[in-house]
């Protein structure tokens, strides 16, 4: 035991004089610096977001990353922002790797405050789930429910080592802010929106189809021809077609620039639609093609640069989505790519080196915290927060089985009660409304966390909500009324279903019944972010701090018996461009020992390229590469496979490949020379790699 004194004093020095020696930051411009850790789960884990519709993921595709940039400025105000591949963050997360990172970086000269700190997800319904905070979250979120500590330890610690090292990288910059709209007209539309109809109830609509930049088709068949197979019916033949212009096209990116190199150190892009391309149930982890834009984005500048995805009003907003396989994926993500490239050719805006930040945290249980007033708006919190019947039916494109049953879209009560208007409960017990106005407190967040950030003239409004467009466009409209550029900032800190307007919440399609205080709860947080902004006076700052159990109820036991070959069951992802399944793609196979307490950190070593016979490098890629268990475990012996995608994405030539894998344990295996041809009518078989030791036999 004495012996492991002298190694956590050398880690304890190490944390603090690391810090202390990074770059000069007392400029007259801000300091910056980016780092990112890998988040993906291990296998076993069911994705998080779908809810039922959702998977176990066997294994993954790309990899789920956590981003963190810290900026100073030259009054020594301190902000991080982290940007994370998973389908929520909650608040008592933020709490904990505040609780890690404060006093680190405290002792390097760095006061980070807790409203400081604002940790945001992608929104990826492929990361893993069952690490919230609250039961809801984690009993209905996923395909299985429950709580895992481990899991949720893991995200701090991984979160918490990505602050701590872009706080080491820091270096003098500036800040570069562009704005372009990318992907506007009819020619190339890139988002739909999901919920048209709701949207058209709103009494602004037109004035927000208008002011959100795109032009009105020409005639009454130019919405409905632009409408593809594999797309909802319905919303295509609605006037001024919402369906594809009720979207915000406007991103922006926050381009970190170093001093002395010029060169790009971070891009934080700012953009709204939901990253669910991927079908619900697709049984790997993945970023989906937000994430290929940004892993992309990095690759290009060789790794030089740490680019990140931050989204806005994604409530009723998502990609075009026909196929939902990995081809789409890619696709859409060169299109995200191409938009991202276009808006930092911009000319940009040289932010003032002054950052401001406040924060609220509201008790939902504290009437007095209930109520809003700014000027002309009102708003308010209905006492309980209640799940209306349309949302277990899910979103469109992602029902799930309850839908059929009549959970769906304008399901509504008789009567309004409850400051809820008429939502309908989505477990309507009419003897026991007491009892389960309770049991939602208890399943629901009562802590709502809100935050104002400015970074010169460039403001964010953070919510821990999935807001609508039209919500969205109202806040920014009154946010940005005093002259500032405003990015309204979801699922941050925190999370709490959706937030639709009151004429979007008397729909009570799933939005509406995922908006969970009522219809006044989309002014209430208007209203807060507007006294935020105004600079009025607002109680101490303070994160949660709530224990989080231990279990881990989740293994890649799940996973079942053997399948017969690989790609068993992804025949809905692994397809080609006439929609059929390729079954011939190249694949390896090796075995190695995962023990229990590695299991976590497995994921960031393995890795598998693709190179000819005289080594060229071939494919070295994440999205190319898809890493997966066949079956359960014996043990910790683990049996996996590497399946190569290349070939799906673009025709090879006919010489012989060598597939490498590096393990877990950092071994790099090799495999016999092999050749690609997926015309092939016989069964696959896998390549197997050159004096690996098998992990299979008994012993």
């Amino acid at each position: 035991m004495n012996s492991l004194i002298p190694v956590v004093l050398f880690s304890l020095i190490c944390s603090a004089t690391c810090l202390a020696q990074s770059a000069p930051c007392n400029t007259k411009n801000y300091c910056v610096g980016a780092e990112k850790r890998e988040i993906t789960a291990p296998p076993g884990f069911p994705t998080g977001g779908h809810g039922p519709a959702g998977n176990i993921a066997r294994g993954s595709w790309s990899r789920n990353w956590a981003r963190a940039f810290v900026i100073k400025d030259t009054a020594g105000t301190v902000v991080v922002l982290v940007s994370c591949d998973t389908f929520a963050v909650p608040l008592n997360l933020t709490s904990h790797v505040w609780d890690n990172v404060e006093g680190k970086l405290k002792r390097a000269g760095l006061t980070l405050k807790p409203e400081g700190l604002l940790i945001a997800a992608t929104h990826s319904h492929q990361g893993a789930g069952n690490y919230m905070d609250t039961s809801a979250y984690n009993d209905f979120g996923s395909v299985k429910g429950g709580f895992s500590g481990a899991l949720f330890n893991f995200l701090v610690r991984q979160i918490s080592d990505a602050i701590i090292k872009a706080a080491e990288n820091m270096v003098p910059a500036e800040l570069h802010l562009h704005q372009a709209e990318i992907k506007t007209g009819y020619d190339e539309p890139f988002l739909v929106n999901r919920s048209p109809a709701t949207f058209a109830q709103n009494y602004d609509a037109g004035m927000v189809l208008s002011e959100l930049g795109d032009f009105a088709p020409d005639s009454d068949k130019a919405c409905p021809e632009k409408h593809m197979p594999g797309e909802p019916e319905d919303g295509w033949n609605l006037d001024k077609c919402p369906r594809l212009r009720a979207v915000d096209r406007r991103m922006l990116v926050l381009q970190a620039k170093e001093i002395s190199s010029g060169q790009p150190i971070s891009d934080l892009v700012f953009f709204a639609v939901h990253p669910t391309v991927l079908i619900h149930n697709a049984p790997l982890f993945n970023s989906d093609f937000t994430g290929y834009a940004m892993d992309a984005l990095e690759r290009k500048a060789h790794n030089k640069l740490v680019a990140a995805f931050f989204n806005g009003a994604e409530g009723d907003v998502t990609a075009r989505r026909f196929n939902r396989d990995v081809l789409e994926v890619v696709e859409r993500g060169e299109q995200f790519l191409a938009g991202v490239e276009t808006t930092v050719r911009s000319k940009p805006e040289i932010l003032e080196p002054r950052i401001l930040v406040s924060a609220r945290l509201i008790n939902t249980r504290s009437s007095a915290d209930r109520t809003c007033v700014a000027g002309d708006i009102i708003g308010r919190l209905a006492k309980s927060p209640l799940v209306g019947a349309a949302q277990p039916g899910g979103g469109e494109l992602d029902r799930t089985i309850f839908f059929d049953f009549g959970w769906r879209t304008g399901v509504r009560n008789f009567q309004a009660d409850h400051d809820q208007g008429g939502k309908k409960r989505a477990i309507d017990v009419p003897f026991f409304k007491p009892l389960t106005d309770l049991i939602s407190n208890l399943l629901f967040p009562s802590r709502l966390s809100v935050t104002y950030l400015k970074l010169g003239r460039f403001s964010l409004g953070a919510l821990p909500l999935e807001v609508s467009t039209t919500a969205g466009y109202r806040i920014r409209k009154n946010m940005e009324s005093s002259g500032e550029v405003f990015q309204l900032l979801g699922l941050t800190n925190g999370y709490a279903s959706y937030l639709a307007t009151a004429s979007e919440y008397a729909a009570q399609d799933y939005m509406g019944a995922s908006t969970l205080w009522g219809p006044n709860e989309a002014e209430f947080f208007r209203c807060q972010l507007v006294r935020l902004r105004n600079g009025g006076p607002t109680p101490e700052f303070k994160l949660p701090d709530t224990l989080v159990g231990l279990r881990d109820p989740f293994n890649a036991a799940i996973i079942g018996q053997k399948r017969d070959l690989p790609d068993e069951e992804l025949e809905e992802i692994i397809r080609d461009k006439g929609h059929m399944p390729v079954r011939q793609l190249p694949f390896s196979e090796w075995s190695e020992r995962v023990p229990n307490r590695d299991k976590y950190t497995a994921a960031s070593k393995r890795r598998i390229w693709i190179t000819t016979t005289t080594g060229e490098i071939v494919d070295d890629t994440d999205v190319g590469f898809i890493k997966i268990l066949t079956q359960a475990p014996i043990g910790d012996c683990q049996v996996w496979n590497g399946i190569w995608l290349g070939p799906l994405f673009k025709e090879r030539p006919a010489v012989e490949y060598v597939f490498h894998v590096q393990t877990a344990k950092g071994d790099e295996l090799t495999s016999y020379p092999f050749r690609v041809d997926l015309n092939s009518s016989t069964k696959p078989s896998p390549q197997f790699l050159k004096g690996q030791p098998s992990c299979n036999e008994k012993r």
